[in-house]
Formats: structure tokens, sequence, C-alpha cells
């Protein structure tokens, strides 16, 4: 991630927010999953430092399962439900730094209704990857 010098891009973030909410997912009483927003660039195209961040599933052991990760930058073990480990963290960071060169998502991960789906996002991955391993299918 990158620090922000130009601050007036977190107003416009801010008062894009309050005239049209992101979606909401509602998983249970504790967990709601919010839709991305596309963030503006900079007006004097300088980004600060590059910055160290955590997007908030820090697992402690060797092997784990379960969803994790932003669902545009999960990895294939996670939309598998299988087992995963610090190698999800590879392609999770691998798919921001797409994100960041080339100025829009790698994967879309969206059905025809524009609702969020694991198979389109396995779709895609097959497209730009080809089918995955037989322990995936």
């Amino acid at each position: 991630m990158l620090s922000i010098d130009d601050e007036s891009l977190l107003s416009e973030f801010e008062q894009a927010k309050v005239e049209k909410p992101s979606p909401t997912k509602i998983i249970d009483e504790t967990r709601t999953i919010y839709d991305s927003r596309k963030f503006g660039l900079s007006k004097n195209s300088l980004w600060g430092q590059p910055v160290l961040c955590d997007f908030g599933e820090a697992r402690i052991g060797q092997a784990h399962k379960g969803l994790i990760q932003p669902e545009l930058y999960r990895a294939p073990k996670v939309l598998f439900n299988m087992k995963w480990d610090c190698s999800v963290d590879i392609w999770n960071v691998a798919a921001l730094i797409w994100d960041l060169f080339e100025d829009q998502h790698l994967f879309h991960a969206l059905d025809q209704a524009q609702e969020v789906s694991a198979t389109h996002h396995v779709a895609e991955m097959v497209g730009y990857i080809e089918t995955p391993a037989l322990e995936y299918l």
C-alpha cells in the first residue's frame, strides 16, 4: 500500500461513501463484508511512501481452513475451502501488485447480476493460468 500525500483524496472518498454507500453482505451477527470502492488518483501524481499493512486476518500455526482475504484477492486454496498456509499471502500480494501497477483489478469475481461469485472468480483464474491441479478439483 502507499501512503497519501494529497489528503483531498480522503475527503472525496468520504463524500462518495456518504452519497453512495458500498454494498454489503451480512454473514452473521459479528461479520459484515463491505464491497471495495475505487480510490481516486492523486491530483499531483505523487503518492507517499510504501506502507506495509495487514488485511486483518493474521493466524498462528502451520495450516488453516476457512475464508480469509478480501474477495478479489482470495487465493485458490481459500476459494476451494482447502487447508491453506502462508502461501495464500503471496497470491494476495501478487494480485494487489497487479492492481497497483495496472490501475485495475486482475479479477472481478462477479456474475451477470453483478453479485460476488467464487465460480466466476475461479473461471477468471482458469482463463489466466489454465485448469487447476487435480488436488483442487
